[in-house]
């Protein structure tokens, strides 16, 4: 909020200063005013060309502010009323300290509610229906002290606190209902280990809302009293605490209430100084916060790439129109308008485009941001272990319309303002004749070498000190110090040649010196690596387009004269063909990065499919063997004890809270013929068996199929305090989903529920589909449950897909910028070079080929982007698949890549040949006879 207050304050400050401007020069407001209204439909097509880029930015904004609804609200969700928990690691304890907590004078002011409970893991059989649900959240809850957290809202309609439940009746939640396909009076097996379990029965299906979405999984409900043949007379192991308040107000109560608690409950030994006192909601909101945050930034990025092929798209208009209206503005100079008056002059004009078009962008930003958050939200959230089935949240905020405004206009201003000041350089008598510029030798102004002199200092120290983005950004720096220092020296086309390898180089050199690739710095390196790489090739390539004369010259006859025009054209100004290149190459980066990341990515875990066939799950059942009956048909298996951790998980810096992450605990016989495959390992360890040996060895290490970066640490809460394990080794399979280590390395979890898992590889010739559904008849009465493994694989791709097809669609967007920009460009070159039309068709030329000569002149330029934007875009994600993946084999979805490639020739095709059309109709003589 404080960067949309900055721009927001950055944008009321520009624009006063630009209404000072129009009331005390009134005469270049009309002037602005006139040249916006004078050519209506022109107007309208340029406002269309810059309202691109902010389109994607209030997209992503849009996106944001719905993840950000959506994430928060599930927090919120998951503890109802709920904000402090008291727990002893999972253990049991004395129900009386609840009491305590609830009759503590110094507390019952401050308290909404107290409530001991239960909360276990479980496994759930429909009876009647002949269905199981192998891990369910069994909710265990007072009825009499139930009030202040609130009622449960049945399916029925309904409302119930749990006092009008039988001693064999619960509730259960709607997820769970939907994975059973159970209705009110079904019997239900509920099983919390192999010699704890009975029969119950559905009383009613509890609405997600309230106490109904408390854990926001599938979730059974269950007065303690009705549990007493599960966990006999162990007592408790949570005490739940309401705080009063709603929103922001509850969570700062809740805050203020903590330490009391845990004051009150140290004054009541034994037992009460163990138990931990956690902020469980506020936490969760704060960790949703900050993780929306940390995606925001990705979505900001990926609209700048739009916003930067927008800004090459502002710099050629303005480039455009200046050309167009040099004489007139010569005229404007004669008569005793300055270089500042023309400066204003432009941004004001542009003032008016920059506004109406961020203006005009809010509706299709808006649709386009909702639309991305329908694809992908849900998909993202869809993965291979029960996670929060929280609902979706579209949100369009005002301060994201506040800010999408403002950069969008900001943007566009700054552009301008930069081009104006360029081409309000102008020697008066050429311009007025409209003559090139005349080539004037002058000294370089004190300024100027101050800013020279400025610009090496902090280049050379950016260098030596900074960090690896701050020290790209400083070889760049020294790059463009060097081509002003040789201005005027070396001809145009080889400084320009020069400087754009430089750049080129300068990236990858950088880019070539990551070592981890998930570290922030990696991130913004390779963004402003890509940005440079792209930009410095297309400046070697607008410089060097006279270079496509030689192939040129082997044409006969009429193509010949047809295309030389317009490769003349282009060579005359490099700046703006350089602008044109990299709007597309910028977007087809992205582009191709989606095409080879994902791909690889799939491809690496596909090969996990061959390992084994069907994972069966029992998470209550330690001990699971699979029946006899299936026996002949498997090839091999591999079964785990398994344990359900829920809680905290660090990673990379970023804790997760109530997050459900299996533990695999592997035997040492298990661990002595290493079971499973490795797509990679830590690099201090030569073959996979040295990380076998070292997970029998070290129980700080475990494998994960989830963390693929060996190296890294995750972070989990035991009963005892937090626990580290380091990865050695990324697994191939996808049949499993969280860490695999050694029995020493799970010991710090013993308090927890301990199930089953196996894998198994089936025979040759034997279907994994109707063995699974074989093994899951036999096995479902024990609460277990058999998948395929590509099921898995399916659900746990979706999430990448979507993720693909977000930035797909984004960049669409980008291309689209660069689509209409050729348009835009197409359309003034009928205007400003109708002249030079007339003078050709005098020549001889005929209609087909001025169409001709414009419609290839578009297509150079689109060529040239593809071209740049796919050979950055490999390298780039042949660096970030070596730091995710080493030695992954490199794959490429070529159909996509060439289906976007054709695409986008369609689309530069659609927009250049209807202005094409109108110059290639234009008689001579009117074109040589019109005046402006």
């Amino acid at each position: 909020m404080n960067l949309t207050f900055v721009v927001v304050g950055v944008f009321l400050v520009t624009y006063a200063a630009l209404l000072v401007i129009a009331l005390r020069r009134p005469l270049l407001a009309r002037l602005a005013v006139r040249e916006v209204v004078r050519r209506p439909g022109q107007s309208a097509i340029v406002v269309l060309g810059l309202m691109v880029g902010t389109v994607a930015i209030f997209a992503m904004q849009v996106l944001g502010d719905s993840f950000y609804e959506s994430q928060t609200r599930a927090a919120f969700l998951t503890w109802g009323r709920v904000d402090l928990t008291v727990s002893d690691g999972g253990r049991f304890f004395d129900p009386r300290l609840a009491t305590a907590v609830a009759a503590d004078p110094r507390l019952r002011a401050s308290l909404a509610g107290v409530q001991g409970g239960v909360e276990l893991p479980s496994s759930v059989v429909d009876l009647d229906r002949g269905n199981a649900k192998p891990l369910v959240m069994l909710v265990g809850f007072d009825p009499a002290t139930q009030g202040p957290f609130g009622s449960y809202l049945l399916t029925d309609g309904r409302m119930t606190n749990g006092q009008d439940l039988g001693q064999d009746e619960v509730l259960i939640s709607a997820s769970l209902a939907y994975a059973l396909d159970a209705h009110s009076g079904d019997r239900l097996r509920v099983s919390i280990g192999p010699q704890q379990a009975g029969e119950l029965r559905v009383a009613g299906i509890a609405q997600a809302q309230g106490p109904g979405a408390y854990t926001l999984r599938p979730a059974l409900f269950s007065p303690l009293a009705n549990l007493r043949p599960l966990i006999g007379d162990q007592g408790i192991n949570v005490i739940r605490v309401a705080a009063p308040g709603e929103g922001r107000a509850e969570l700062d109560r809740a805050h203020e209430l903590a330490p009391q608690v845990r004051a009150t409950l140290g004054a009541f030994p034994p037992g009460g100084p163990s138990l931990q006192v956690q902020e469980v909601k506020r936490e969760d909101f704060e960790a949703q916060v900050r993780q929306v945050n940390g995606t925001r930034g990705f979505y900001t990025a990926l609209s700048l790439f739009v916003a930067l092929a927008g800004a090459a798209l502002v710099v050629n208009l303005g480039l455009a129109l200046a050309e167009e209206r040099r004489p007139r503005h010569a005229v404007l100079r004669a008569l005793g308008l300055g270089r500042s008056g023309m400066v204003a002059l432009s941004v004001l004009e542009g003032a008016i485009y920059s506004l109406a078009a961020a203006v005009a962008a809010l509706v299709p930003g808006a649709l386009v941001g909702l639309g991305l958050v329908a694809l992908v939200y849900v998909r993202v959230h869809s993965v291979a272990v029960e996670s929060r089935a929280a609902p979706v949240q579209y949100a369009v905020t005002f301060g994201s319309v506040a800010l999408s405004v403002t950069i969008g206009s900001l943007i566009v201003l700054a552009t301008l303002l930069a081009t104006s000041v360029r081409s309000s350089r102008m020697q008066i008598s050429s311009a007025i004749k409209n003559l090139p510029e005349p080539i004037l030798q002058r000294g370089r102004p004190v300024w100027r070498t101050a800013l020279m002199a400025g610009l090496g200092l902090v280049s050379l120290a950016a260098l030596i000190i900074g960090s690896l983005p701050v020290r790209l950004a400083g070889g760049v720096g020294l790059v463009i110090l060097a081509a002003a220092l040789v201005r005027g020296r070396i001809s145009d086309r080889l400084r320009a040649t020069l400087t754009g390898a430089a750049l080129t180089v300068w990236a990858a050199a950088s880019l070539a010196t990551i070592e981890n690739i998930v570290s922030n710095d990696s991130g913004i390196a390779i963004v402003l690596g890509v940005v440079t790489a792209v930009f410095g090739l297309c400046l070697v390539v607008a410089s060097n387009l006279r270079g496509l004369e030689i192939p040129l010259g082997w044409l006969q006859g009429g193509a010949r004269a047809t295309l030389r025009p317009s490769l003349a054209y282009l060579t005359r100004r490099p700046l703006r063909a350089g602008l044109g290149t990299g709007a597309f190459a910028l977007v087809l980066v992205l582009m191709t990065m989606t095409s080879i990341l994902i791909p690889t990515f799939n491809a690496t875990f596909r090969g996990g499919l061959n390992e084994y066939d069907i994972r069966v799950n029992a998470p209550t059942r330690p001990g699971l063997s699979l029946p006899d009956s299936v026996r002949p048909k498997i090839a091999r298996e591999v079964a785990m004890p398994t344990r359900p951790y829920r809680g905290d998980v660090g990673e990379a810096g970023l804790t997760l809270k109530d997050q459900y992450l299996p533990l695999y605990s592997l035997s040492p016989t298990q661990l002595a013929a290493g079971p499973f495959e490795l797509t990679n390992r830590d690099n201090r360890y030569k073959s996979d068996a040295e990380v076998w040996q070292a997970l029998a060895n070290d129980p700080h290490l475990v494998v994960s199929p989830t963390y693929t970066i060996p190296g890294d640490t995750v972070k989990l809460v035991g009963p005892d305090g937090p626990v580290q394990f380091r990865v050695a080794g990324v697994l191939r399979t996808v049949g499993l989903w969280g860490l695999a280590g050694s029995e020493a390395a799970m010991a710090p979890f013993t308090t927890l529920p301990v199930g089953t898992t196996i894998l198994v590889r089936t025979a040759p010739g034997a279907d994994p589909v109707a063995l699974a559904r074989q093994i899951q008849r036999e096995v479902f009465s024990r609460g277990a449950e058999a998948t395929t493994v590509k099921e898995m694989f399916d659900s746990a791709s979706n999430a990448g897909e979507a993720f693909a097809d977000m930035i797909r669609l984004v960049m669409g967007i980008g291309l689209l910028v660069g689509v209409v920009s050729l348009g835009i460009l197409a359309l003034r070159a009928v205007v400003e070079r109708r002249r030079a039309i007339g003078m050709l068709r005098a020549l001889g030329y005929r209609p087909g080929q001025v169409l001709a000569g414009i419609v290839s002149e578009a297509l150079i330029t689109a060529t040239c982007g593809a071209l740049v934007g796919i050979g950055v875009g490999v390298p780039i994600s042949v660096v970030m698949i070596n730091g995710y993946l080493p030695g992954a084999r490199l794959e490429i979805d070529a159909a996509s890549l060439a289906l976007i490639v054709g695409l986008l020739y369609l689309a530069v095709l659609a927009v250049t040949i209807p202005p094409a059309l109108r110059a290639a109709r234009l008689p001579a003589v009117e074109a040589l006879r019109l005046e402006d």
